[in-house]
């Protein structure tokens, strides 16, 4: 039966030592007796408690379910036996997708983000008609105080949505709120 060289790493660092490996039998239980034969010479490869053992040859991890003839495993070259993480966990820590939330499912945040801006528009609006309540020398009749009161909230709902959406697309807020301005403006008139 052949010597293989065996590597690995304790706690004093990187460790070398001969064992005879049968090319014929599984290396499932050889790994096992050389692991059995470290620790009879107080030797523990290190790792964690949730780690299992890999064995390599020439960078190539081995099946321990199969011979190391069937591998094309030789003497040649060492085997290497390294702690690593468990398959099973390394794929269980892999970060879950967030749950679907009903936000993400009903509408885009853009839409919540018009939603928004347009109630913030319409209660500034609402409360910039407040002085113009009441009938006076400047507005005579309820008409022109609908008119008036339709103008104000048209221009400045029209400029918190158009800024607000260059703001969330990161253009100039000033030309978007000015252009909704422009385009309330007659707007809040003609509904007025």
């Amino acid at each position: 039966m052949p010597t293989y060289t065996v590597e690995f790493t304790t706690r004093e660092g990187p460790q070398r030592g001969l064992f005879t490996i049968d090319h014929d039998r599984e290396l499932g239980p050889q790994v096992r007796q050389v692991l059995e034969e470290l620790r009879q010479r107080g030797l523990v490869i290190e790792g964690g408690p949730t780690d299992e053992l890999a064995v390599f040859w020439n960078g190539r991890e081995l099946d321990l379910n199969r011979s190391a003839s069937e591998q094309d495993v030789s003497p040649r070259r060492e085997l290497q036996f390294r702690m690593q993480p468990r398959r099973r966990e390394a794929a269980s820590r892999a970060p879950a997708p967030p749950p679907p939330t009903i936000h993400r499912i009903l509408l885009p945040r853009g839409a919540y983000a018009a939603l928004l801006v347009g109630f913030a528009a319409g209660l500034l609006a609402w409360t910039a008609t407040l002085p113009f309540r009441d009938l006076n020398r400047l507005i005579p009749t309820y008409a022109r105080l609908d008119l008036l009161a339709g103008t104000i909230l048209g221009a400045v709902v029209g400029a918190f949505v158009l800024g607000g959406d260059a703001a969330r697309r990161d253009e100039r807020i000033a030309r978007g709120a000015a252009l909704g301005v422009l385009l309330g403006l007659p707007g809040g008139a003609v509904g007025g």
